[in-house]
């Protein structure tokens, strides 16, 4: 085991040529494929890039994902490994080049207003799901908005409402 109260430093993994070509080779590759993809891409993408700004990840996220996509059938096309692949290549190409990432959604959507429309407002109900926004993630989902050519109006998040019986105090 490790010696908790050794105060010698860990030794570090070698570097391998090999490695390193393999990533910079994956990086190229990544970087090749930024404008390609669909709006499932586009859509994931921009959840990831608004999602980024919060700096954490709740269950509340994924358990709006899971409905999702068993609700819409061109994401049940994809088998969960299938899904997750996605959403890892997606969140590397934001991590790789954030800029570039972003600028490539539009080219990924479809003509049809109505298709980008319904995908902002899947990508509006995973965000509300974990709440409120920071000021970052609130710029970057109008900055969304605009690439998916919806309305500035749209670019919000559904308010929670939460019910108080008049009868009750809050304690």
């Amino acid at each position: 085991g490790i010696d908790s109260s050794s105060t010698t430093p860990l030794r570090q993994a070698g570097k391998s040529p090999l490695h390193l070509q393999l990533v910079q080779n994956r990086i190229a590759e990544l970087r090749a494929h930024m404008s390609s993809g669909g709006i499932r891409e586009a859509a994931v993408r921009s959840l990831l890039y608004v999602g980024m700004a919060r700096g954490t990840v709740d269950e509340r996220g994924f358990e709006a994902i899971r409905r999702i996509r068993s609700a819409q059938e061109e994401l049940t096309a994809l088998s969960i490994g299938e899904f997750k692949a996605l959403v890892r290549e997606q969140f590397f190409m934001l991590l790789i080049d954030p800029a570039a990432s972003v600028a490539a959604i539009p080219a990924m959507l479809p003509a049809n207003v109505a298709a980008r429309s319904n995908a902002f407002e899947l990508v509006r109900q995973v965000l509300g799901s974990s709440g409120a926004l920071p000021q970052e993630g609130e710029e970057r989902l109008r900055q969304i908005a605009r690439l998916f050519g919806v309305a500035e109006k749209e670019a919000t998040l559904p308010q929670k409402v939460t019910s108080m019986r008049p009868d009750r105090k809050a304690s």
